[in-house]
């Protein structure tokens, strides 16, 4: 399991003190070391490296109240060309109808650095700054530090004024890159408790808590307070490997998540925002835009269903017709929520929305007609898993549904039209998601059922310095659900990603079958030359050219996060080699197997004077392998891309 330290407290309990070392350095005050880095010392490899990262947030006075300013000081090295990417900065802020967060770059410098000194420091231009929608709730300010190349330092300042007090700024220790300092100091005050969790590691270099006293005593209607100063720090923390299999970094890099828990009118009446699962399931039923919507939509879809069409039908047929209706009938506007952004009427006559919108209404109409179904909250794989111990709606980002069918549960989604109808799309599956039911509050998996199946056949003939192939390709399940949703009917984007592996595709020959039908697998054929390698009258052959897996996904020596392969996944490559005219095999590769509770892998050979048959199965039998399996995971992945890429020699006679 990944080293995750879960920690709900108030802000009001002692914590370790530990005096460290400030690294932190003002804006402009660069240190002989800093401009005279060439390299990481404990990543030779990095692009750049982050010199000082350092946050802070306190609750500032209002007329009405208390906002919450967070600044932010950053100062970057810029190592090499590909580390100029870096030097892009976004900022997010977070908005709800006419109110946003204030987004304030107060300074952004570029400092030119030549034998260890400055030669040139450029100002950013605030009028090159701008702001771009990236959710429903959420902007983000963008900006491009000025005359950066290698070499180069970047430093910039800013700050966000919000009155969200729910929304107290969240601290990533760790980058894409190395950071040799990070620090976040949280200023509190009496009127707000925080719940927060640290995640990947079990300690902090820098941890301490004390009560400002420096600063005069501080008044609000009444009760004089002093700010509690919450300290969190690390030095030298190696970059964030995102490397495959991992659906979100926000699940295993080294972070501090808050969450607004309680606060206090004056007249010291405590108000609990944190609270219990089958609560939160109480608020969500209570909600106009998740239980009222729900049964509105109820409600609608006996207008719209027709008793004729369902007549005499089964629970399975009933379902399946509910289900079909809304994907043949409603479009997913790509936006994950999980409240429902319409009326229940207006997303009838619009046939378009979020998320909740149509699978709520998919759970009202199989209540309407008497099939027992509920909402699920979920978050989506890149949102993060959901911790069981942290009782917040924040947690989730989107909805789907939970059905009873003639006694069988199943999960329903009806926002992947090339879904199947009993299973819920890619991006929701991840771990588990709640059940809003008031009377029997359950969490439930949301891990594929089955195994997803990938046949490839190739047929290789006319070998010489060319190859001629003919392949064949069939995806079941999710690995057709993936091929629809890529690609679909689209030629032209397929034939483009397969002139990618050097293929040369006789476009005409390029057929799809079953491609748009959610019930059938998908499946595709298609000609092609692919150049082979002659050596001293030898012709070497990939019998699987390069179907299979040309090098392993897989790169770290260790890994403290699980690998997230997705779904279950059997694999079979087969190919029918043709033994050129005048020439005989003179190698062939060893077959292989290994079958144990994690995986199988099957190669053989078989081969008669006219052709060579070669076969490669493998399965990975978990969606989900833990860390200490990693090696192991790795270590397969290695014998796919060895087994896969063998070569038969062919020798003259």
């Amino acid at each position: 399991m990944k080293n995750l330290l879960l920690i709900l407290i108030v802000f009001l309990t002692g914590i370790l003190q530990l005096n460290a070392q400030n690294y932190f350095d003002e804006i402009g005050r660069l240190s002989p070391d800093q401009l005279k880095i060439t390299s990481c010392s404990f990543d030779p490899t990095a692009s750049a490296l982050v010199l000082f990262d350092v946050g802070k947030s306190r609750f500032v006075r209002t007329e009405n109240g208390f906002d919450i300013l967070f600044e932010r000081v950053t100062r970057i090295k810029i190592l090499n060309e590909a580390g100029k990417k870096y030097a892009e900065i976004s900022i997010p802020f977070y908005q709800e109808g006419s109110i946003q967060e204030k987004v304030e770059v107060s300074k952004a410098f570029t400092y030119t650095i030549v034998d260890g000194n400055i030669s040139k420091i450029v100002e950013l231009n605030p009028k090159t700054c701008y702001e771009v929608k990236t959710s429903e709730n959420w902007k983000a300010l963008k900006f491009a530090m000025p005359n950066v190349q290698p070499g180069s330092i970047i430093e910039y300042k800013y700050s966000i004024l919000s009155q969200y007090h729910f929304n107290l700024q969240d601290w990533d220790f760790q980058w894409d890159i190395p950071v040799l300092y990070s620090s976040y100091e949280v200023r509190m005050i009496p009127f707000y408790e925080y719940a927060w969790a640290i995640q990947g590691r079990q300690s902090m270099d820098e941890l301490s808590k004390s009560e400002d006293n420096s600063a005069l005593d501080q008044e609000f209607f009444g009760t004089k307070f002093h700010d509690m100063v919450y300290k969190f720090g690390l030095k030298n923390i190696p970059a964030f490997v995102d490397e495959e299999y991992t659906p979100s970094r926000e699940d295993d890099i080294i972070k501090i998540d808050f969450q607004l828990s309680a606060f206090y009118h004056l007249d010291g009446v405590k108000i609990k925002i944190m609270t219990t699962w089958p609560d939160l399931v109480t608020d969500y039923l209570k909600e106009e835009n998740f239980g009222r919507y729900l049964k509105k939509s109820k409600n609608s879809a006996e207008k719209v269903l027709s008793p004729d069409s369902l007549a005499g039908k089964t629970q399975t047929q009933k379902f399946n017709y509910i289900v079909n209706y809304a994907k043949d009938n409603f479009k997913w506007n790509h936006e994950n929520s999980q409240f429902a952004n319409k009326s229940a009427s207006d997303f009838l006559k619009d046939k378009t929305g979020n998320s909740a919108d149509v699978n709520l209404w998919v759970v009202g109409a199989l209540q309407q007609i008497g099939i027992e179904s509920y909402p699920v909250a979920v978050s989506t794989r890149n949102h993060g898993k959901i911790h069981s111990d942290y009782p917040f709606s924040s947690a989730f980002n989107t909805v789907i549904g939970y059905a009873t069918v003639d006694g069988n549960p199943m999960l329903v989604d009806a926002t992947d039209p090339y879904c199947p109808n009993t299973r819920i799309s890619i991006r929701c599956m991840n771990d588990k998601g709640l059940l809003i039911d008031k009377d029997n509050m359950k969490w439930i998996s949301l891990q594929s059922p089955s195994v997803s199946n990938l046949y490839t056949y190739l047929k290789i003939d006319s070998i010489g310095k060319e190859q001629h192939a003919a392949i064949s390709v069939r995806a079941s399940d999710y690995e057709a659900v993936t091929y629809k949703n890529e690609y679909a009917n689209d030629k032209e984007s397929l034939l483009s990603d397969l002139s990618k592996k050097m293929y040369q595709v006789f476009d005409t020959t390029l057929k799809f079958k079953y491609s748009l039908e959610r019930t059938m697998p998908y499946a595709f054929s298609y000609s092609l030359i692919a150049k082979s390698e002659m050596i001293n009258s030898k012709i070497y052959v990939e019998p699987f050219l390069k179907e299979v897996f040309s090098k392993n996904p897989l790169t770290q020596k260790t890994r403290t996060y699980p690998v997230d392969i997705t779904y279950p996944v059997y694999r079979i490559y087969q190919s029918e080699v043709v033994i050129p005219e005048g020439y005989k095999v003179e190698f062939l590769p060893a077959n292989s197997s290994q079958s144990d509770g994690l995986f199988d892998l099957d190669y053989t050979t078989t081969q008669n004077a006219e052709k060579i048959l070669v076969s490669l199965k493998y399965t990975f039998k978990n969606s989900l392998y833990a860390p200490e399996d990693y090696s192991k995971v790795k270590a397969f992945f290695d014998r796919i891309v060895k087994k896969g890429s063998e070569q038969i020699v062919l020798v003259r006679i």
